[in-house]
């Protein structure tokens, strides 16, 4: 398998959306630490070997902090020469989808689960029954992916997937493909036969007849129950016959008792008549004696309420007294109360709240007229900073003098005409007469500086020699020219800037500058000052009419006392308030202890009232009932004439009761012997009988039941299926011991394969071994002259140029490192003789110095020859003198740049 591209979204660091393409042979992933190089190998992971849906901690961990947007990523991959492209979408929204190329585009072929499972089979991968896949499940990837944070090599071995997946190589060392296609048939029935994990398989031909052999020895049992059952069934139908005839002879005596019962209750029909007219009289009788006891009892009960309701009218008449004479005492608290605070407190506290508040205002106007000076004050001097500060502008105002800016540009002007004058004296041609007559006139036109006989020329000149002409001299160029120009213009915009300030030199300007700068300096602190005096008391115009409008407010308030106390001091004024102040307060406690008590009066007076009402309808209630009752015992009486003649009915009417009580017991002797007893004979026999015919109906069920179970077991024809089954039964035992011979024929079979296959395996760490020895002797410049490895294909040990070998945990952590991937490589290139396979080293070369990196890059160009490389580091650098493609991931999140 080679990848060609890898894309993903809201994938740890990856925020957005990133795509990576990559070639068929070497590729450097290259980037800084932290920048994404990793992440993008666990993507490809993901989505390649878990499960879309899995809720594992190692997959909510690839979602972007600070976002709920599912992690998505897409591989586009190329196996046995067909493209597909796996997408897959975790956490919140899960989904899987497999594309396979067709014609130009990609068709959709499987999705979900079906997906996950379809893309596992494709590469190699073993399915995780659970939670995230672990590297085992990654196939032959496990041996040619060395990830970070992934041991360098398995405990004991490489896993069957990957075993598997070399198992293309192996095939070099087999002796015959007729080996391989034998090999392949008995792994083939091994499997229809037995489970990876060498149980009996369900659906093999041995299990479906051991399975049969189960049903029949279940089906014999069960008809071995059904036999003996049959043959109870017929030993009860003798039982049952026996139990019916009993019952029958039970049922005729039990009927001819019950007939002789029937005439003894019948003769016992008289004196039940006798009986019961007798306690007919009885009841009549006590019931009239209930009457006349319930009203004697009522009549007495009556006389005993009016007698208690008689004096609890008398306290109740003693209570309104009491209550009364309550009433009067609490009424007159209430008018005292009431008069203390109303025509006496009330007054004076009114009369100190006045004087208070002349004294009050008396202070407020002291304070006030303070606040007016002190305002007064501030007023007076915040107008003088204002004039003050007017001056100093109109003065500035009238000051022609440049600004800080303006003379920092003038004095740039001067700097760069002073500059310019530099440059043409520096360009000037010098120009010298040696003459072989003396005393000759040179005149030159237009005048030059002259040093002696050399003259520093600037522009185009004549020089006019008496007696010999004239000599011209030029520029060969502009730059002079233009150079004396610069000097002009410079030279006029210093002597406008004078001329705008009337200014005869720089130093003038200068005088002006600083005056100016005094003038401003003299004007900021003015200014300081008066926001100073502003922010002190804000607003101070508008307050001081403000505080003469209280202070005539409060002269008018004070009144006559305002010069009354004039002379006073302002202490004294406080104390004489502080006095009034306590004198208000005392007033105060004591108009409300006195409304309190006016209050408190009130409400008992209330309550008194209350209870008065109260207390005069409980008397009124309770007379009216003593009324009613003594007219009640009144019409009561009436009907015997007095209390004496009715308990002397009653007296007679318990005798007679008596009387009637003792002769109905006499006759209920004779009753209970010649009428209940017989009676309740017959009922038992009639109960006796009834059971007897229900215990008979029960058999009658019983035997139907027994005679149909025996007829439904002939039917069945149990016997004769008995002896099928036990034939049929001998001839499935044989099919399962001969089933069971082959199998285990298969399985030793399969394992002798085995051993071979293991042989094999052995004879392949051969190649792996020569391929790993040959690099690693190169990158160890022959210090080291071959690599040990097993029949695992795992490296064991080193072997020195001298012959001693090492093992592998005794070497350096970067000599081991360096051997764990030679390993890697000679898989990856010894797998991919069919087919490329992807070889990805995620940083595992840091260890190495710079000679062995350049030679381990010899190896790695080598390997990229026959398989895909993928090759992360921090330093691409390192690898520059290999060709490679070479994919940044950058930190800045714009994607793959390659």
């Amino acid at each position: 398998m080679i990848v060609e591209e890898i894309s993903l979204e809201h994938w740890r660091g990856f925020g957005q959306r990133h795509s990576f393409s990559f070639g068929s042979g070497l590729n450097l992933l290259a980037g800084e630490n932290e920048a994404g190089k990793s992440t993008l190998f666990e993507a490809l992971w993901r989505v390649l070997f878990d499960r879309h849906n899995s809720t594992a901690a190692e997959i909510r961990d690839m979602q972007t902090e600070g976002t709920s947007l599912p992690p998505t990523a897409s591989v586009v991959f190329t196996q046995s020469g067909r493209r597909y492209r796996i997408s897959k979408s975790f956490i919140n929204r899960p989904s899987s989808e497999l594309w396979l190329e067709e014609k130009g585009g990609y068709r959709l072929i499987h999705e979900g689960d079906m997906a996950d499972r379809k893309v596992i089979e494709i590469v190699g991968g073993v399915e995780s029954a659970k939670g995230a896949s672990r590297d085992y499940h990654r196939g032959i990837s496990h041996a040619l992916w060395y990830l970070q944070r992934e041991e360098p090599l398995p405990g004991e071995s490489w896993n069957t997937a990957i075993r598997d997946g070399l198992g293309s190589v192996i095939q070099k060392v087999a002796s015959t493909p007729q080996d391989e296609k034998v090999l392949g048939l008995i792994e083939e029935d091994y499997q229809n036969v037995f489970t990876p994990a060498g149980k009996l398989k369900g659906s093999s031909e041995l299990a479906g007849a051991e399975k049969r052999a189960a049903e029949i020895r279940n089906e014999l049992v069960n008809l071995a129950e059904k036999k003996r059952s049959l043959d109870v069934y017929r030993e009860n139908i003798e039982t049952l016959l026996s139990s019916i005839a009993e019952l029958v002879q039970r049922k005729e005596m039990t009927e001819e008792h019950i007939r002789k019962l029937r005439e003894d209750v019948k003769a016992g029909a008289e004196i039940e008549s006798t009986l019961q007219k007798m306690r007919t009289a009885l009841e009549k009788k006590e019931l009239e004696l209930l009457a006349a006891e319930k009203l004697l009892g009522d009549v007495r009960k009556r006389s005993m309420e009016i007698e208690s309701l008689s004096k609890g009218l008398e306290s109740l008449r003693e209570e309104i007294i009491q209550n009364e004479i309550d009433l009067r005492a609490t009424s007159r608290t209430r008018i005292n109360a009431h008069e203390r605070w109303h025509d006496d407190a009330e007054p004076k506290l009114k009369q100190i709240e006045l004087s208070l508040a002349r004294m009050k205002a008396i202070e407020r106007l002291r304070k006030l007229e303070k606040d007016r000076l002190r305002l007064k004050s501030l007023a007076d001097r915040k107008r003088l900073l204002t004039e003050r500060m007017v001056r100093g502008r109109e003065e500035l105002t009238a000051l022609n003098a440049p600004g800080a800016k303006e003379w920092s540009d003038y004095r740039q002007m001067e700097n760069e005409l002073r500059i310019a004058e530099a440059e043409v004296r520096a360009s000037a041609i010098r120009v010298s007469f040696r003459l072989e007559k003396s005393g000759l006139s040179i005149e030159p036109t237009p005048p030059a500086s002259q040093e002696g006989n050399e003259y520093s020329v600037d522009r185009p000149t004549t020089f006019k020699i008496e007696g010999v002409g004239d000599v011209e001299v030029k520029g060969g160029g502009k730059s002079l020219e233009e150079a004396r120009d610069g000097v002009e213009k410079a030279r006029q915009l210093v002597e406008a800037v004078l001329l705008r300030f009337s200014s005869g030199s720089t130093q003038d300007l200068g005088v002006l500058v600083e005056k100016r700068r005094m003038a401003e300096a003299a004007i900021s602190e003015v200014e300081r000052e008066l926001k100073l005096v502003e922010s002190e008391e804000p607003g101070v115009e508008k307050e001081l009419p403000r505080i003469d409008e209280g202070i005539e407010q409060e002269k008018a308030r004070a009144g006559e006392a305002a010069a009354e106390f004039n002379g006073v001091g302002g202490q004294k004024i406080r104390e004489i308030t502080e006095s009034m102040e306590k004198d208000k307060e005392e007033l105060i406690r004591s108009i409300d202890s006195y409304q309190k008590e006016e209050r408190e009066a009130s409400e008992r007076e209330s309550t008194l009232l209350m209870s008065k009402g109260r207390l005069e309808g409980d008397a009124a209630k309770v007379n009216a009932r003593a009324i009613v009752l003594g007219e009640e015992n009144v019409r009561t009486l009436s009907q015997f004439g007095s209390l004496q003649l009715l308990e002397q009915r009653v007296d007679e009417l318990r005798g007679s009761v008596t009387e009637q009580r003792i002769a109905a017991a006499e006759l209920g002797k004779d009753y209970s012997e010649k009428v209940e007893g017989p009676r309740k004979r017959l009922s038992e026999s009639e109960s006796d009988l009834s059971a007897i015919m229900k215990r008979k109906e029960d058999i009658d069920h019983k035997l139907i039941e027994v005679r149909t179970r025996i007829d439904a077991a002939a039917g069945e024809n149990i016997h004769s299926r008995i002896t099928d089954l036990e034939a049929e039964a001998n001839q499935v035992s044989e099919r399962v011991a001969t089933l069971r011979r082959r199998a285990n024929g298969l399985r030793l079979l399969r394992e002798t394969m085995l051993a071979c296959r293991q042989a094999v395996s052995t004879e392949f760490s051969k190649p792996v071994a020569a391929l790993v020895s040959r690099w690693f002797e190169a990158v160890t410049d022959g210090r080291y002259d071959g690599v040990e490895v097993n029949g695992e294909l795992l490296p064991t040990g080193a072997r020195k140029s001298g012959g001693e070998s090492t093992l592998l945990h005794k070497l350096s952590h970067g000599t081991r490192e360096q051997v764990v991937v030679l390993v890697r490589l000679a898989l990856g290139v010894l797998s991919s003789e069919k087919e490329r396979n992807l070889v990805v080293l995620d940083d595992r070369l840091v260890n190495a110095d710079p000679v062995r990196l350049k030679r381990l890059s010899s190896v790695i160009e080598e390997a990229a020859g026959k398989c895909q490389i993928v090759l992360a580091t921090c330093n691409e650098l390192s690898y520059m003198n290999v060709p490679a493609k070479l994919i940044r991931v950058p930190v800045d999140g714009m994607g793959g740049m390659q």
